[in-house]
């Protein structure tokens, strides 16, 4: 190798060292520039948290649901230790539980507002200021195989024999509707209304005025009790329509009817035996006989006779 070569070689090693030299040297300038930047900049608190609060109005006695909470943004100053933090509690964790004491849209909920399943003052919770519950015992049929579930409304139908007799001197059977849009408030033992499979009960508890408790109580000593559910599509559609919270979000149709206030009634139809049965008809019923017009000469006359 030429001396003229290694001369170039040497001159290129000393500058590609003193390029690499120079690069980390740039690099630890930019890295401690960057770093007194951080330090410089003020250390900024954040002064709030997120609390759960009620989504919409909930009155005393619901039933809360994971749709009726939310998470707010609560300043750190004006934080109460009741308050339930993020972090803390899940909403899932409030899910069946029952508001002790109403609650605003946008009020946070704290432990004393309300009750959970098995507590005492649970059931009293539920129960809207005013009325009563009652406990019946059904079956399978007269229960509607387990398709209610607390929270549902139904009709209570009464199958009895009557004391007075047929026109032919047999005993009379009526069914009538005694108490209409009750609401249903557990189901033997349990308020969980998320159940999805049915489950035949025992007993149901429902939701009635003093006097009801009354009529109830009386409905298992004529006969038999049945119960019939009724459509909350139907029967609340139009209260969901007209009832609105603070936003002006429309409120749960169960929910409006506990803001209304509103009461269940007494039943109006009935239905006897003889009109479920036509062999159950009284010979001498009028519906038993045939009229025949008969024409003599210039006079007429009608004549019955029996079917």
């Amino acid at each position: 190798m030429s001396p003229r070569l290694i001369v170039l070689l040497l001159i290129a090693v000393i500058a590609a060292g003193g390029a690499g030299l120079a690069a980390n040297n740039w690099l630890a300038s930019q890295r401690a520039a960057i770093e007194s930047a951080k330090q410089a900049q003020p250390v900024i608190e954040n002064n709030e948290v997120r609390v759960l609060v009620a989504k919409q109005a909930l009155p005393a006695g619901t039933l809360i649901k994971k749709n009726h909470m939310r998470w707010q943004p609560w300043p750190k100053s004006g934080l109460s230790d009741a308050y339930m933090k993020e972090g803390d509690i899940e909403p899932d964790d409030l899910a069946g539980t029952v508001v002790r004491v109403g609650l605003a849209a946008g009020e946070p909920i704290s432990e004393a507002r309300v009750v959970r399943p098995g507590e005492n003052g649970f059931l009293a919770a539920v129960l809207r200021p005013g009325f009563r519950a009652i406990t019946v015992p059904v079956n399978s049929t007269s229960g509607i195989a387990g398709f209610v579930f607390p929270g549902d409304r139904v009709d209570l139908v009464l199958s009895h024999k009557l004391e007075r007799k047929a026109e032919d001197g047999r005993s009379l059977r009526a069914a009538e509707t005694v108490l209409t849009d009750i609401r249903v408030l557990a189901i033997d033992q349990s308020t969980d209304d998320q159940v999805e499979e049915p489950n035949p009960a025992k007993n149901v508890t429902l939701e009635v005025t003093p006097k009801q408790v009354e009529i109830v109580s009386l409905i298992t000593e004529l006969g038999r009790l049945s119960l019939s559910l009724r459509s909350l599509q139907a029967d609340e559609g139009s209260i969901a329509q007209t009832q609105k919270d603070a936003n002006g979000d429309p409120i749960n149709p169960v929910l409006a009817r506990l803001i209304n206030g509103e009461k269940p009634q007494r039943g109006r139809g009935h239905t006897l035996d003889s009109e479920v049965s036509r062999l159950l008809v009284s010979p001498k019923s009028s519906r038993n006989t045939r009229r025949v017009k008969v024409v003599r000469g210039g006079e007429a006359a009608v004549l019955e006779f029996q079917r």
